[in-house]
């Protein structure tokens, strides 16, 4: 039974890219073919800045629909129409293929990196979090102990809140934790005999200030990454930004000549973007030459 619902089941059609990709390969560029000679001389600063004006997808969706629809008509188009068409031919259009399918890749696999850089950075925040609550209550616990060291005296008790604060490390809580070690090894090393058997009564001891210092390392390295992972490194976004703009750039040339063609021969079709269509130029046009005026001899 499912081998009659396989054989009756239609073959999935293939998307838009994957037609243009076999348009593509269907015709040979004379020559190592590229497109330097049309992209020579764009400045990457505007390209990068008209390439971010449109998500990247959105670009290359534009892009494959206008060059199969040009395709088509050059292929198809009658003699009238081809001919009409000055400023893009098959040759160009393989190129410009290539060029887009490039740019697809490159952003496919840049939303790739990303949504696992998201992943990675949410589940660093998971564990950051964990040990920050865990930092906040044993900042406590170490506040209250120190504290116990030395209750009369003022400038030891001012010592203790300005470790279990911060106040010289910018407050967070992974300076706190090895301000408080610090100080938790100082009072361990006090040559005052009652202030040892304090400590040895209370439970301050080397383990516990070990802990803190643990504590406070393991948070500052986790901050360390998180902030590492969060940093900004625009130079893949940049790069491909500019080959986005260089693929609008592109676009409009085939869009250009299929609308300058269509003002000599009215059935060639104009080519409308879905996306970037508030980015096309509209064609300029020289004045009207002026009317010859004839006059007539007496």
């Amino acid at each position: 039974m499912s081998y009659f619902r396989d054989r009756d089941r239609r073959p999935e059609e293939p998307s838009p890219r994957k037609k243009l990709e076999a348009l593509a390969r269907a015709y040979r560029v004379q020559g190592a073919g590229t497109l330097d000679a049309l992209i020579d001389g764009l400045n990457p600063t505007e390209c990068r800045n008209r390439g971010r004006c449109v998500p990247t997808d959105k670009i290359v969706e534009d892009a494959v629909g206008v060059y199969l629809k040009a395709f088509d008509a050059l292929r198809r188009g009658s003699e009238a129409q081809r001919t009409s068409v000055r400023g893009c031919t098959l040759e160009l259009l393989v190129l410009m293929t290539e060029q887009v399918v490039r740019l697809a890749q490159r952003s496919e696999q840049r939303a790739t990196e990303q949504a696992a850089l998201a992943d990675t950075i949410e589940k660093a925040m998971a564990q950051l979090r964990s040990q920050y609550a865990r930092a906040l209550t044993t900042r406590e616990q170490a506040r209250r102990l120190l504290g116990g060291m030395a209750r009369d005296d003022g400038a030891f008790q001012e010592e203790v809140r300005g470790a279990a604060t911060a106040a010289a490390g910018g407050g967070s809580a992974s300076a706190a934790m090895l301000a408080l070690a610090a100080l938790g090894r100082r009072v361990l090393t006090d040559p005052d005999p009652k202030i040892i058997v304090r400590a040895r009564l209370l439970g301050l001891d080397e383990a516990y200030v070990t802990s803190l210092e643990t504590l406070g390392g393991d948070l500052r390295t986790r901050e360390a990454e998180l902030q590492r992972l969060t940093g900004h490194d625009d130079t893949v976004d940049d790069a491909l930004a500019v080959e986005a703009g260089i693929t609008l750039h592109l676009m409009m040339m085939v869009i250009e000549a299929f609308e300058s063609a269509h003002e000599i021969e009215p059935s060639v079709a104009v080519l409308r973007p879905v996306h970037t269509q508030r980015l096309v130029r509209r064609l300029s046009k020289l004045p009207p030459p002026v009317a010859l005026v004839v006059t007539r001899g007496r």
